[in-house]
């Protein structure tokens, strides 16, 4: 008689998942928090937060396709953050999406406005620091899901 048996093991999943997750959800509401600050705020939140009237200025002339990246680039950043927590192959994705549409952003804040510039020293050390950990975090969540971690 043969018998064929199915390889059923669980893999358990390594400290370092809920620590990037944790990590990657705290990091995360940061943004989200300053989207709605700022849809809610408006203006006057922006300037509270230490930022000129020029860059306000600027912010104002934003084109409509940028505020349809930002919270793209935001809440994606956010989801992924609860799907990696969740141990969900659409982690991934969700960091990818948000690293495009990020990178988008950049282009017209850098390129195709003065925002970047207006952003002085500390806005491009946060834009570099963002950019870096939507990559980290896309690398990890994509490692986690070759090795059978994310399902």
């Amino acid at each position: 008689m043969v018998s064929i048996m199915s390889d059923t093991r669980v893999l358990k999943t390594p400290w370092h998942l809920w620590v990037m997750g944790s990590v990657a959800v705290l990091w995360n509401s940061i943004g989200a928090y300053d989207y709605v600050m700022t849809m809610y705020g408006g203006m006057d939140y922006l300037r509270k937060a230490g930022m000129t009237e020029a860059f306000v200025a600027e912010f104002q002339r934003m084109p409509v396709w940028m505020s349809v990246a930002w919270p793209v680039a935001v809440w994606s950043a956010v989801a992924g953050s609860l799907l990696l927590l969740a141990r969900s192959r659409w982690a991934f994705p969700a960091f990818a999406v948000s690293l495009i549409v990020y990178l988008s952003n950049l282009v017209h804040n850098y390129g195709m406005s003065e925002l970047g510039a207006l952003g002085g020293t500390a806005g491009r050390v946060i834009t570099v620091t963002i950019a870096i950990s939507l990559v980290i975090l896309a690398g990890y969540s994509r490692m986690m899901a070759k090795r059978g971690v994310l399902r």
